[in-house]
């Protein structure tokens, strides 16, 4: 306890020493005080002693025959009591030793663990009360760690500043509980700046290893600022047993809901770029959604500025845990740089709604594909493909027939004398048809020209090999390519063909069959929708012929397959096979009847497969043409805690900047734009590299405002997953830190109550810092002048009123 102020001049005055230390002591942190004895007898020896004494004294004084007043007797009977009490005092050699002690500890212990991210969504009582307390704007997700930098900052600079006044703070971030930082009324700015890098929640051990670090300080109280999931390790029950020892109630501040908020997500969107005029353009995205079962959420496409949507999609989650893939259709019509947004617009309010849009900048072209049609003869297959392509405006066409009749390249100016063997003059095309040629025609020189020109060997970062497109026929594909350089970049083994070279195949009516990986091919749309592109293809004129094409390799996609006959793998027959092969592409046909599809409608499905599938294969090659800068990262998903690379290429022929350095814009989350920056490679002068260390969980943008091309910034999208089991469970756990506040007798307060916790925070015991000089009552003056007075006081009264 302390003394006053007043006791302390008394002292200082009557003992004639100066109390320097004490009035310091005093005045600053404060003083206290306690008696101090030499005495052989236990406690309750001396208070029995007394209380004899007591008995003695009054029995003595109440049998005297007087006719003194009993009260009068009484009070003598408790001066004499008084005055042998002085005397026992002086005999214990009693003096009254002072300490300096300081204000008892408060530590609080801050939970920076990832599942603070999360936002919650509140009811609108509860929402506007905690925009009042922490002083958050209007519209503002509401994430937990939100509310953490709004407790520690301005909004709550005046809790602080009344608990500093009673207790020494100090702040302990759950990622390091034993490194304590100091919690002054200025608060904690760093704390401002300071994100949730956690990957896991061990609430049980960090209070356990903070009990030990103040285990001789007796701290007040712990203040905990959690959401309270533990992860990993004890939980909060242990914790409360291992408080409870240590004499240490536990005050809760609780953050978030006892419920996971309902939320949908879109993410993960990806188009096909660039894309051509009057061309399908396939996005694909990812909806999931949480707590929403049985509501109805629209997704739309639009382009940016656009308030009506080209599609909306209406999605119904079946589950509370719902995810789906939502592909959205777009025939663009004008050519240039155009930027769509995907846009969920959902029926009810969500925990965070910056997740509800995508964007997505592609290029519309009208470029010409550059494409090489060679077959052994011509087929009804060749000559309406030829004739076909001929026509199209965006394609320059090159055919050549192994079994022209000599001339034949003089009467049509489209058709080459001679197959092309060097590889430089293949690179200029985009794509290349074989339509069941004869390959012992082309030599080995020419089939490994072809080969090299889809994967070219000496490959550069922005070199792009060629499209291969191998057409199966009667006489010479697939069988033909067994054993040659061309056999290695088909999507399918040829080892099980069935119908080798001068066999007919298999005949039959049949309709080709999309699978799954077909029905989100551009080539396969051949309707506006997919519900619709998917009753085209079952109402499709039949086809009567099929090569027997072998099982796909690892890594291919199989894009229409046989309805009914079963292969070696006991799958359905691959049709159309697709895979990408090292800088190019490949796809194989098993059949050479798609002519047929015209029947009745000239090229309205014929002409659109065969365009949109070209122009899907040519886009590398135009890319590459294009000359933009290619921005990257080394993949898309990444486990928390892994850097992120990144690589931005300046391809042959576009300038690079001329510094050893370029500045990228990344944004984490829905957080404003932050400068990454990119080095030269030694590698090369047009790649630039870079690393991103330990983003956050979420997915994110970065992006290359290229002063070149203002409007038009290269992009790439990359997502940091969440570690296992801290995003599994989101919903607040109140009833275990309220079992642990009432074990240990502290409270769980939620954050628009942070202004009780002054007063309901137990008081403390102070800390002895020092001891300052004692002042022996023993052998002072004083104390044998007050023994002197009660004496004499007793006597004077007892003559007065006439007693012996």
């Amino acid at each position: 306890m302390k003394p006053p102020l007043a006791v302390l001049s008394i002292c200082a005055l009557v003992t004639a020493r100066p109390w320097p230390a004490m009035a310091e002591a005093f005045l600053t942190e404060g003083a206290s005080w306690q008696l101090q004895a030499d005495w052989g007898w236990s406690l309750g020896a001396t208070l029995l002693a007394f209380l004899l004494l007591e008995v003695v004294v009054l029995g003595l004084y109440w049998r005297q025959q007087s006719t003194t007043p009993l009260l009068l007797r009484l009070g003598l009977a408790q001066l004499r009591v008084l005055a042998f009490a002085v005397l026992f005092l002086m005999l214990s050699r009693a003096s009254l030793a002072f300490f300096r002690v300081g204000l008892p500890y408060l530590p609080i212990l801050v939970d920076d663990s990832l599942s603070m991210t999360a936002a919650d969504t509140y009811d609108l009582a509860t929402a506007d009360s905690l925009r009042r307390t922490l002083n958050l704007a209007s519209g503002e997700p509401i994430s937990r760690w939100r509310i953490v930098q709004g407790l520690f900052g301005p909004s709550g600079k005046g809790v602080w500043e009344r608990l500093a006044k009673q207790y020494r703070m100090r702040a302990h971030l759950l990622e390091r509980p034993n490194e304590g930082t100091p919690l002054e009324v200025t608060t904690l700015p760093w704390l401002q700046d300071h994100q949730p890098q956690t990957p896991r929640t061990e609430l049980g051990s960090a209070i356990r290893r903070l009990l030990e670090a103040y285990a001789g300080s007796s701290p007040a109280a712990l203040v905990v600022v959690t959401d309270g999931i533990n992860t990993e390790g004890p939980g909060l029950a242990e914790a409360a047993r291992w408080s409870r020892t240590a004499n240490v109630p536990l005050f809760f501040i609780a953050l978030g809901q006892e419920v996971t908020a309902p939320d949908a997500e879109l993410r993960d969107l990806a188009v096909q770029d660039p894309v051509f005029v009057g061309d399908l353009a396939i996005f694909n995205c990812t909806l999931e959604a949480k707590r929403l079962k049985g509501q109805k959420l629209q997704v739309a496409l639009k382009e940016e500025g656009q308030a009506q949507p080209l599609q909306t999609v209406e999605v119904v989650p079946s589950d509370d845990n719902f995810r789906q893939l939502l592909t959205l259709t777009h025939r663009p019509t004008q050519v240039g740089i155009r930027r769509f947004v995907v846009e969920l617009t959902p029926t009810v309010e969500e925990s965070n709604q910056d997740n509800n849009r995508l964007e997505r900048t592609i290029t519309v072209t009208d470029e010409k594909i550059r494409v090489l049609l060679a077959a052994s003869g011509p087929s009804y297959e060749f000559r309406f493909l030829r004739n076909l392509l001929a026509r199209e405006r965006t394609v320059e066409l090159r055919t050549h027939l192994q079994e022209a009749d000599p001339g034949h390249s003089q009467q049509d100016s489209l058709a080459l004398e001679s197959f092309p063997i060097r590889r430089e003059e293949l690179m200029w095309f985009d794509v290349v048809i074989l339509m069941d040629i004869n390959p012992a025609l082309l030599g080995r020189v020419g089939l490994e020209s072809l080969a090299a020109a889809v994967d070219p060997p000496d490959a550069t970062e922005e070199t792009t090999g060629l499209s291969l497109i191998v057409v199966a026929g009667p006489r010479f594909l697939p069988g033909a390519l067994v054993k040659t350089p061309l056999e290695k970049l088909l999507p399918v083994d040829l080892a099980p063909v069935l119908a080798p070279v001068g066999q007919s195949g298999i005949s039959g009516a049949f309709r080709p069959r999309p699978t799954p990986a077909g029905l989100g091919f551009p080539g396969l749309q051949l309707a506006d929708w997919p519900t619709e592109s998917q009753a085209v293809w079952e109402h499709l004129p039949p086809l009567y012929w099929h090569a027997v094409l072998g099982p796909a390799k690892a890594g291919a996609r199989v894009l229409l397959e046989h309805p009914d006959l079963l292969g070696p793998d006991n799958r359905p027959v691959p049709l159309v096979a697709f895979q990408y092969f090292g800088k190019g592409a490949v796809l194989i046909h098993g059949f050479d009847e798609t002519w047929r599809w015209r029947w009745r409608v000239g090229d309205v499905f014929f002409g659109r497969y065969w365009l949109q599938t070209l122009r899907f294969l040519a886009r590398g090659k135009l890319g590459a043409r294009d000359k933009r800068p290619i921005l990257s990262t080394n993949k898309r998903e990444y486990q928390f805690g892994e850097p992120v690379s990144l690589r931005l290429v300046f391809p042959e022929g576009l300038r690079p900047p001329a510094g050893d350095t370029v500045t990228l814009l990344v944004r984490f989350g829905e957080g404003k734009p932050q400068p990454v920056t990119l080095s030269r490679s030694a590698a090369a002068n047009g790649i630039f590299e870079g690393t991103l260390s330990r983003p956050p969980v979420g997915t994110h943008r970065i992006w290359y405002p290229d002063p070149t091309r203002p409007g038009q910034d290269v992009t790439a999208d990359f997502r940091i997953l969440p570690p296992t089991g801290e995003f599994s469970r989101l919903e607040t756990d109140i009833q275990a830190m309220r079992q642990a506040a009432e074990m240990t007798g502290g409270l769980v307060l939620r954050p628009w109550e942070i202004s009780r916790l002054p007063e309901l925070l137990p008081r403390g015991q102070s800390l002895p810092l020092e001891a300052l000089p004692p002042w022996p009552l023993w052998n002072s003056w004083p104390i044998l002048l007050l023994f002197v007075i009660l004496l004499s006081v007793e006597w004077i009264l007892r003559k007065t009123a006439g007693m012996a």
